[in-house]
């Protein structure tokens, strides 16, 4: 019997255009958190992959204590089922591209973060305005592809590509982009020294930024690195002090991110300050 798009079918699928890459636990935490069982929330999944609604990574990966899980993203029927069930045309654009089953671990925590970064803004009355993922174009009602753009920006010889990017409106008003790097440790910090701060200082001298978000109010935009442990967060802290720009940067270890710090507490880190806190109450 064909699966029936309830309003908690429905649910996941608005999840899934949002935050693009999920792990069952990960869309059970989101749309589900009272649900205690898994079961019903895994034959609801099931049932809307058999029949086309989302799609399933190719390679699954295992998250932390569990076993392995499937990975869902969107397709085109989830953001054709969405356009008619919303009446808005706005979910044909959803970003459907298949994710790089090497990159899937990378993938979640970049959801993670977006769907945290979520949480936060309502935690502090923000207004998170857009939020672009790598690849994602960004001007998607552009007929032609070769027109549409992304985070990602050439430089000729070098280039640079933020995990993700968004804009924060704050309660006086003042509208701020911030990219988002997500660090699992699997880099080593002299490579990201070596890859990473020279590009974001001349999207900074250019005025890529602008062109990413063309709401933004503030003149700058912050870099939030977000790592693995103390130790690479103090070191990278530290090294921070020869990047070109490096007012910039900014740094948090994973453990000390949550709905109710990321924005409000001090846990960045940043070149010649101390902790501080991204805005303030």
């Amino acid at each position: 019997m064909p699966v029936v798009i309830t309003e908690k079918n429905l649910l996941v699928l608005q999840t899934l255009a949002k935050y693009y890459v999920l792990s069952r636990s990960m869309i059970q935490e989101m749309c589900f958190p009272h649900v205690k069982s898994s079961r019903s929330v895994c034959e609801r999944l099931r049932k809307l992959k058999r029949y086309g609604y989302i799609s399933q990574a190719t390679m699954e990966v295992v998250l932390a204590g569990q076993n392995a899980t499937p990975v869902y993203f969107p397709n085109k029927k989830t953001a054709q089922t969405l356009a008619d069930a919303f009446g808005n045309s706005d979910y044909e654009n959803v970003f459907c591209r298949p994710p790089s089953g090497r990159l899937l671990f990378h993938w979640l925590e970049i959801s993670r973060t977006h769907w945290q970064v979520n949480q936060a803004s309502k935690v502090e009355s923000l207004s998170l305005h857009d939020w672009f993922n790598e690849w994602e174009p960004i001007n998607k009602s552009e007929p032609k592809a070769s027109k549409r753009f992304s985070l990602v920006t050439d430089f000729g010889k070098s280039s640079c590509a933020p995990d993700a990017g968004f804009l924060i409106e704050n309660r006086s008003g003042a509208k701020k982009v911030f990219y988002v790097e997500v660090d699992r440790g699997t880099d080593s910090i002299r490579r990201i020294v070596s890859k990473k701060p020279n590009g974001y200082a001349k999207m900074y001298e250019r005025d890529i930024h602008a062109q990413h978000f063309r709401d933004k109010t503030v003149a700058d935009f912050s870099v939030l690195f977000i790592t693995t442990t103390e130790y690479r967060r103090d070191a990278l802290t530290q090294k921070a002090n020869s990047f070109k720009r490096n007012e910039l940067w900014k740094f948090a270890c994973r453990k000390d991110l949550s709905p109710d710090t990321f924005f409000s507490e001090s846990v960045w880190h940043s070149a010649n300050e101390e902790p501080h806190s991204l805005v303030q109450r």
